[in-house]
């Protein structure tokens, strides 16, 4: 799922198309090493982002998520139960972004082009996450995110060619309006027979297949669009600007803060948790606690609109969207700026050129 990150700005001399590039200097942690022709740099702080990403997901599958003494949450839980999933998914969609163009997104063929290789890409990612989740043994190991990936990109398909404002107004809606349709439908939809969507699942139920991957599952599509749509929005940045790079970075903290904020006042300090206990009366007040801290198995609870206001991981509720879209904003922010002026190795490290 990886893409070639875009290549900075360049000053070119000479005439034509053979003239000497040089790179601008001041880039984002854009290695500046002499390249082959045709080869752009990549944006390393962006490699740093996803390879966190995918260190915290790791973490979250196969180290402890409690301390067995105690049973409080372990540092890696904390730090990434839900929010490695959410950084992996904005940046993503900022792959999306890169892959259409970057800053000048592809029109006309060029976008039908590139429209129609996503739809490939996003149906092998698919098949293959099928059939992982097939060999899967019973009770699931680990929760399989592919299939939920092909998904997101053939939503995503259509919005390749959208304008800044409406990505971030998408993004925006999504992650209030995903919860909401999975508040109010869930409990219609049929249920999945296994944790993990399946060849076998989708042979013989599709419908609750569909319901599982688009709205009820760990990483339902619908909601999780918004994350993507953050991601093209800031693939259509420039993101070698430090003004950028400073935005992004407070933008994200704002957004985390003040989603924790909303929780923390409504619900832990003005009666909200109350009213959790008083419409889930066959939930004990631990059982509760462990949905706040842990995040719901395998569903949240609907039996109040409260439950929409909790953030434990993986609730897809719009507090928990937002402030892990927050947190994913500030972190790649964060090393986007760490790595201005900084070079990253020779060139043939294997993060030096774009593949």
């Amino acid at each position: 799922m990886t893409t070639p990150s875009e290549a900075p700005p360049t000053l070119t001399t000479g005439a034509g198309t053979t003239g000497a590039t040089a790179t601008a200097a001041g880039t984002a942690g854009v290695d500046r090493a002499p390249r082959g022709p045709g080869r752009r740099p990549r944006l390393v702080a962006v490699d740093a982002a996803r390879g966190l990403a995918l260190i915290g997901m790791i973490a979250v599958h196969i180290l402890p998520a409690h301390d067995p003494e105690t049973f409080a949450p372990t540092v890696q839980w904390t730090l990434f139960g839900g929010r490695a999933a959410a950084l992996f998914a904005l940046l993503a969609g900022l792959s999306l972004a890169f892959s259409s163009g970057g800053r000048t997104p592809h029109r006309g063929r060029e976008l039908t082009a590139t429209r129609a290789g996503l739809v490939v890409r996003a149906l092998l990612i698919a098949a293959v996450g099928l059939g992982i989740n097939e060999l899967m043994p019973t009770p699931a190991p680990a929760l399989g995110i592919l299939v939920y990936y092909g998904a997101f990109f053939l939503l995503a398909v259509p919005l390749l060619g959208l304008r800044r404002r409406t990505l971030a107004a998408g993004a925006a809606v999504l992650a209030v309006a995903g919860p909401l349709l999975v508040h109010t439908l869930g409990p219609a939809l049929p249920q999945p027979a296994a944790v993990n969507p399946t060849l076998g699942s989708l042979a013989a139920e599709p419908g609750a297949f569909l319901a599982q991957v688009l709205l009820t599952g760990t990483y339902p599509a619908v909601p999780y669009l918004s994350y993507l749509c953050a991601g093209l929005l800031l693939g259509r940045l420039d993101l070698h600007a430090v003004q950028v790079q400073v935005r992004i970075v407070l933008v994200g903290a704002l957004l985390a803060l003040g989603a924790w904020f909303a929780y923390w006042l409504l619900v832990l300090q003005s009666g909200g948790y109350d009213q959790l206990m008083r419409h889930t009366p066959w939930l004990s007040e631990d059982q509760i606690d462990e949905i706040l801290v842990w995040g719901p198995s395998p569903d949240l609870p609907t039996s109040t609109w409260w439950w929409l206001l909790t953030a434990g991981p993986h609730s897809n509720t719009p507090v928990t969207l937002l402030m892990d879209l927050g947190t994913g904003l500030a972190v790649l922010g964060a090393f986007l700026l760490l790595a201005r002026r900084t070079r990253c190795g020779p060139p043939w490290a294997p993060w030096a050129g774009a593949p």
